[in-house]
């Protein structure tokens, strides 16, 4: 699902032995409505973050099983209780 225009060209142009370039292929996805976006580099985690991160390790390892399973986890995404 995820591939550069540049591979998609790629592979275009070698089975219908056509050339387009990824120029039109960004123009024509655009007319589709298909987005076109490029990951932001994320820096590795800050000497403070991991330090905090390990602390609540540190904090938290003697919990029972009865305790986690309470816990509910998320990846981050805002939920909402009903």
């Amino acid at each position: 699902p995820f591939a550069s225009y540049r591979i998609i060209q790629w592979r275009y142009n070698l089975l219908t032995q056509e050339v387009v370039s990824a120029a039109t292929l960004s123009r024509v996805a655009a007319q589709f409505g298909i987005p076109c976006r490029v990951a932001k580099n994320k820096p590795l985690i800050s000497e403070k973050n991991a330090q905090k991160r390990l602390a609540w390790a540190h904090k938290f390892k003697d919990h029972s099983d009865h305790y986690w399973q309470q816990v509910l986890w998320t990846d981050e995404c805002m939920c909402k209780l009903y």
